[in-house]
């Protein structure tokens, strides 16, 4: 007598599993530690990701989010780890370009006016002078 293959599936989930399902509801102080990973991911880069390449992970950390949604109970949580590590590096990138300070994309050589703010010594003990209200000759200000 032939026997029924559903009878022969193992429908207990796997002990990774049943850990996530007992956690189920107590997760959400882990979404800090994964928006830290991705922070830490973005400052981990040797270059400066592209502005397009950001786009890219912003819109793929959305798109792993819908896929969290649809997925079962015992994946889900990973998959929103997944998104949010995304996301923590992309908010990482657009938050690093938003502060980002005008740099000269050559050298300067000429007059530099400012108001001195500090004084300090270099790693080199050279003088080091901070200033404040920058004007360079024949530079527009950013």
């Amino acid at each position: 007598m032939p026997q029924d293959p559903a009878h022969d599936l193992d429908l207990t989930p796997n002990p990774a599993a049943l850990v996530l399902l007992r956690q189920r509801g107590h997760l959400f102080p882990w979404v800090p530690v994964a928006l830290a990973l991705g922070i830490a991911a973005y400052f981990s880069l040797p270059v400066e990701p592209h502005g397009a390449t950001v786009a890219a992970l912003a819109a793929g950390a959305m798109v792993i989010a819908l896929l969290a949604r649809r997925t079962g109970p015992a994946l889900s949580p990973l998959i929103w780890a997944l998104a949010l590590i995304a996301a923590g590096a992309a908010l990482a990138a657009v938050r690093a370009q938003s502060v980002a300070a005008p740099v000269l994309g050559w050298r300067y050589y000429g007059p530099v006016e400012g108001r001195v703010i500090g004084i300090d010594r270099s790693a080199s003990d050279a003088v080091r002078l901070t200033l404040d209200r920058v004007r360079l000759r024949e530079v527009s200000p950013a």
